[in-house]
């Protein structure tokens, strides 16, 4: 039998008396990994913790509960020592994380639909580390350049020499102000493309 507090219940929604579960009731859960393979029951990690006599885990599955309804859950456990010594039981800790996955997923949505807007566009957005100079990219300015792919662009110095001649000079002199000015920095400049032809930028 599993002892179980008032958590496992609520987050299992089982229908059942309080406090106990039948090993039955437990097996009614169907577990799968989130490569939508099967977790077999003796599998799980309650378990394999009690049948091999050290701690077992689980870092994600997918269980579906007795409504229907799915959780991702964590789970770990690890075998309880009885009065021989022997393992006389075990421990297990259930940590849901189906918020923190909905909520990761919903944010990969909308960087998805904000990629797709810019794109569309014409747009790129970026943010610039000045400490260690890094540039991270919605967009590839490897495409508007005409580059490919394994050309170092990921930091200012980098992009900085495909920058018609002409502009740079201007770009280096108003960085600094723009930096001490704490606010908003814009200016327009050339980019030269590997083909020889030349686009502007609006930043």
């Amino acid at each position: 039998y599993v002892i179980r507090n008032a958590k496992h219940d609520e987050l299992f929604r089982f229908a059942l008396a309080p406090g106990t579960a039948g090993l039955s009731d437990v097996r009614q859960l169907a577990l799968t990994r989130p490569d939508d393979t099967a977790v077999p029951f003796g599998d799980r990690p309650i378990v394999r913790a009690a049948r091999d006599g050290v701690p077992a885990r689980e870092p994600e599955v997918h269980v579906r509960r007795p409504d229907g309804t799915e959780l991702i859950l964590a789970v770990e456990a690890v075998p309880v020592p009885g009065p021989d010594g022997r393992p006389g039981g075990v421990a297990s800790v259930v940590t849901d994380l189906t918020d923190l996955r909905r909520a990761e997923a919903d944010l990969r949505d909308r960087e998805e639909q904000t990629r797709f807007a810019l794109t569309a566009a014409g747009m790129i957005a970026w943010a610039w580390d000045p400490a260690t100079d890094r540039v991270t990219r919605s967009g590839s300015l490897h495409a508007w350049l005409g580059l490919p792919p394994d050309v170092p662009l990921d930091t200012w110095a980098d992009a900085y020499r495909h920058i018609h001649p002409d502009d740079l000079p201007r770009l280096l002199a108003a960085r600094p102000a723009g930096l001490a000015a704490g606010g908003d920095f814009r200016n327009e400049f050339r980019f030269v493309r590997a083909d020889g032809g030349v686009i502007w930028v609006s930043s």
